[in-house]
């Protein structure tokens, strides 16, 4: 089986790096996802952006981003301590160095690189290194649960 098959590789919600992490948050929860690729104005992948990534950047108020622990798990009911960064710009909080796929991988090689990562999602990119989707480990949980 392919990634494509367990991905829906039709509609992507994305962010531009200048959005504020207020705008970001508000499309992850209008469309009921935890992160965002961060594409140019040419639609080339920038970064990264997660609920995760800017709850760090929300507790300590620096507009360095963090590096995450694959170990650790984002709290879901986690408030934000400082007000500052719903303004800031996506940029400054994204993760650059992003896991990507290709829409063609066995979703087994998929698997087993968001586990050798330590990520919960990769950005799935078709032939020509557009991003199409995003899979995620909810993908793989879907999946079991429906075979």
């Amino acid at each position: 089986m392919k990634v494509r098959e367990l991905v829906d590789c039709t509609t992507l919600v994305t962010a531009t790096p200048g959005i504020s992490l207020g705008d970001a948050c508000d499309l992850m929860k209008n469309n009921q996802i935890s992160g965002l690729p961060v594409l140019n104005t040419g639609g080339r992948l920038e970064g990264l952006i997660s609920i995760g990534q800017i709850l760090h950047f929300a507790h300590d108020g620096t507009e360095t981003p963090k590096s995450v622990d694959p170990e650790w798990h984002s709290p879901v009911r986690a408030q934000p301590t400082r007000g500052i960064w719903r303004t800031m710009e996506v940029q400054n909080a994204m993760i650059k160095d992003v896991v990507t796929v290709s829409a063609d991988d066995d979703i087994k090689s998929a698997a087993q690189k968001l586990l050798n990562e330590g990520v919960h999602r990769a950005v799935v990119l078709d032939q020509n290194n557009k991003p199409i989707g995003m899979l995620t480990t909810l993908d793989f949980t879907r999946f079991v649960a429906s075979t």
